[in-house]
């Protein structure tokens, strides 16, 4: 388990354990709830995200749009999800007197899990031009639940998760920079006016996250630049 001060840790988990209290319901109306076909309890636990135990305020956050594995033919879980969903449900259900506890098993097992999804070649590259590790960012999820064929969430749920989840998490934990995760998720940071408050870096993905693509790779040549890290 990691370890790091009562104070320091119990206002990170303060700060999450709202956002994870946010239901499905809350998010998708009955007449679009793009609810995954398959694995669905996993689709009403929510991932709003993660802040390392050494994140202060003014500090960086990588923004995803929406937990990928909505997908039909995605019937079982991976031994990452086997790893990570029991910690996302039991930060969500857990008590006010283990909260902090639970919150150390949710960033040990997301902590994990991301270095070994793809996307995390872009992420870890972001990380090093920045001199970062996971343990000083944080990483959200604008809505944090899947939906099914991994679809991007629609409007009005992509507006209820600001409300309920990302603005909350912006006001909570106060980060400088925001890398955005992917042109959806840049774009939608730009219409909801993310920029005029944050300094925002969107990064664009490539299918898969297989490699890097050549605006992420010129934006994280800015990164470097700007921290003072050369090669």
């Amino acid at each position: 388990m990691l370890e790091k001060s009562t104070s320091e840790v119990a206002s990170l988990a303060r700060s999450f354990w709202k956002p994870y209290q946010v239901t499905r319901d809350q998010i998708f109306n009955s007449e679009k709830p793009q609810l995954p076909t398959s694995l669905v309890a996993d689709a009403h636990v929510p991932w709003a995200g993660f802040a390392g135990t050494d994140y202060r305020e003014g500090g960086d956050m990588f923004l995803g749009i929406n937990p990928g594995g909505g997908s039909p033919g995605y019937t079982c879980r991976t031994a990452e999800d086997e790893h990570l969903f029991p910690k996302l449900a039991a930060f969500q259900n857990v008590s006010e007197s283990l909260r902090d506890e639970a919150y150390l098993d949710l960033v040990s097992a997301c902590s994990e899990v991301l270095p070994k999804w793809n996307i995390w070649l872009l992420v870890d590259s972001i990380l090093k031009a920045s001199r970062q590790t996971l343990s000083s960012v944080c990483f959200v999820n604008w809505c944090p639940f899947r939906t099914l064929n991994n679809n991007m969430p629609y409007a009005a749920a992509m507006r209820r998760s600001h409300q309920l989840v990302l603005h909350p998490l912006l006001g909570e934990l106060k980060p400088k920079r925001i890398f955005a995760l992917g042109k959806k998720a840049g774009d939608n940071a730009e219409k909801y006016g993310l920029g005029e408050n944050f300094e925002l870096h969107i990064f664009p993905r490539t299918n898969g996250d297989r490699y890097i693509a050549k605006e992420a790779a010129a934006r994280i040549e800015e990164i470097r630049t700007t921290t003072g890290c050369s090669q």
